[in-house]
């Protein structure tokens, strides 16, 4: 496998703070990597120091397989595009104007404006004034602006900040089609892990600045097993009964809930209760949301840091 993102050891400091510390990403190519994080996790100052914004206190960076100096950060950068947060954009100037200045600085051809704006889907709107644009148009043509250069990399920080539901629908849609068009890899920061969890490939979660975890989605999930919910009008029996068979199980939510179950083991729970004269009425096995999972995570860093 190759990572278009690698660091190691990567840290930054501020005085006595340490913002960002001793992380080992590795980013895949062509993958959508959602990197998470609580607010103050240190999400933004990596991405800064990825983007040469910011110099790290101590550690490497590697772009495309070669290492980030400042002699060689510039042509690096030429593959990188990025959006952090609410883009820079000339209200008082059309879509496509605001392209053009961008097209100009980086001298690609006119018609790049055309196949980003088709990308994004503003090619109707292209020629009205940014001004009428919605939040979520707004947030598109700064992924469009982003695009122009043809990177390999898009780099994109909070890029559903403050949309409404419509626009977030807008923007995921878009994120998640840009692989599969332009063969490019996303590294994705938010704080709106439903939406992460719909098309992210990959994971990696910071808290404190250190790294808890990195890999794939579905890596991640396996180490937060399903568990089965049970609706049954004789819980208390249904308890006993099944700590009897020494399943981890709890009552919580007017319900039971047996951990670490597959399918299997549902229809074997099932098949027990009702032989033992019990009424099922109810039974789900749920896959813990990685917004769960994360403030499991990230909460028992807390703790762990407390002591």
């Amino acid at each position: 496998m190759s990572f278009i993102i690698e660091t190691n050891q990567l840290t930054r400091r501020y005085r006595d703070f340490v913002a960002v510390d001793a992380l080992d990403l590795c980013v895949p190519t062509g993958s959508v990597y959602g990197f998470l994080g609580p607010n103050g996790a240190g999400k933004t100052t990596t991405i800064r120091m990825l983007l040469g914004l910011i110099t790290p206190s101590a550690g490497g960076i590697q772009l495309f397989s070669q290492p980030m100096t400042a002699k060689d950060r510039r042509s690096a950068l030429r593959r990188v595009g990025a959006l952090v947060e609410m883009p820079s954009l000339y209200p008082h100037l059309t879509g496509r104007q605001n392209l053009e200045v961008t097209r100009r600085l980086l001298e690609v051809p006119v018609n790049r404006i055309d196949h980003v704006l088709a990308l994004v889907k503003l090619r109707e709107v292209a020629g009205k004034r940014v001004r009428e644009y919605s939040l979520g148009m707004k947030q598109r043509l700064g992924i469009a602006l982003a695009l122009l250069g043809q990177p390999d990399l898009l780099i994109l920080d909070e890029p559903t900040n403050g949309l409404d539901p419509a626009g977030i629908h807008e923007v995921r849609d878009l994120i998640r089609t840009l692989p599969g068009e332009l063969g490019i890899t996303i590294f994705l920061s938010s704080h709106l892990l439903s939406e992460v969890e719909q098309i992210a490939t990959h994971i990696g979660v910071i808290n404190k600045g250190k790294l808890l975890f990195q890999g794939t989605l579905g890596a991640l999930q396996a180490q937060h097993p399903a568990e089965l919910r049970i609706g049954t009008r004789q819980p208390s029996a249904a308890l006993e009964w099944l700590a009897k068979q020494h399943w981890s199980v709890e009552s919580r939510d007017k319900a039971l809930y047996v951990r670490s179950v597959n399918q299997a083991d549902a229809a074997h729970i099932n098949k027990g209760l009702i032989q033992a004269g019990l009424d099922v009425f109810h039974l789900t096995l749920e896959q813990p949301t990685l917004e769960q999972i994360f403030l499991q995570l990230t909460q028992q860093s807390g703790s762990e840091s407390a002591q």
